[in-house]
């Protein structure tokens, strides 16, 4: 992940007790099939940007997974969403009767207000707490039913009705919905794609596991309606751009692989007359 800041690396593995490459779901201490998301329509109803928790995990992978990154100039690290890439950032003023500062998603880089530090509270739980503030990340009145917009309430999708936690605010780091698990998730390796002399296409992932998507018009291979799902081996024919990408169930979607045959040019041998050697032109 590519972070604004001079210095800035990702290096998720300095929190201690996590591991991976940087992407995680975060869900409340006590019952971790609270998941933290932001609002939309998917999860919750709620105003857009404000993060919220919910038991509906439907297309997960995409709307509660998280890109821990840590800054080492500041030894604090940054949260974004990784549908959006937003970051997660707070408020810089105490909103509504509770007095309480809440947290919003924003595209830019909040400087110290995008800024955490993470750290254990309890075997494999930890506080989420804003540069500058002594109290961490907490869903108001924890995972209860209450008033929307204030505490928490459900919402229903498709005929089912999900639980969903209040508005994430700051509280005590000792209390229990202060504390917070953090799920490393896995990622596709980026598919490999080779072209013989033949014209036959051959793609391969070293994911187990793993599907294999592909289009052959230039095409987004994650999301476009004429992408396919790679079976074996086929022919190029006139295609001249072959794009894909790998997926698997709970894991983050592989980067993408690209084949263009227009750079792939035949080589230009010419004999050098001065010291009578061949050689290939640029």
């Amino acid at each position: 992940f590519q972070n604004k800041r001079d210095g800035a690396k990702t290096d998720p593995a300095a929190v201690s007790g996590l591991n991976g490459d940087g992407y995680y779901y975060i869900t409340s201490n006590g019952d971790n099939s609270y998941y933290l998301c932001p609002a939309g329509a998917t999860y919750v109803t709620y105003d857009v940007g404000q993060p919220y928790l919910t038991t509906n995990t439907t297309g997960k992978v995409d709307g509660s997974l998280w890109i821990i990154q840590y800054i080492d100039t500041e030894s604090k690290y940054q949260i974004k969403h990784y549908g959006d890439n937003k970051y997660l950032t707070h408020n810089t003023s105490k909103s509504n009767t509770a007095s309480r500062l809440r947290v919003h998603l924003q595209s830019e880089d909040g400087g110290d207000n995008s800024l955490f530090a993470i750290s254990e509270n309890g075997t494999q739980i930890y506080n989420i707490i804003p540069k500058g503030q002594s109290d961490g990340l907490n869903p108001a009145n924890g995972n209860k039913a209450g008033d929307v917009g204030v505490n928490s309430s459900t919402v229903t999708i498709g005929g089912t009705t999900y639980n969903v936690g209040g508005m994430i605010g700051l509280y005590g780091v000792d209390d229990g919905n202060s504390k917070w698990i953090l799920t490393f998730v896995k990622k596709c390796v980026t598919p490999e794609i080779t072209v013989d002399d033949g014209g036959n296409v051959t793609i391969t992932s070293v994911t187990f596991g793993a599907a294999i998507f592909y289009t052959d018009d230039n095409t987004d291979p994650a999301t476009s309606d004429t992408r396919k799902l790679y079976n074996g081996t086929f022919s190029l024919g006139t295609a001249t751009m072959i794009r894909a990408i790998a997926t698997k169930d709970e894991f983050v979607n592989s980067e993408e692989a690209v084949y263009n045959s227009s750079s792939c040019k035949t080589p230009i041998i010419v004999l050098n007359k001065e010291n009578g050697l061949w050689q290939q032109l640029d």
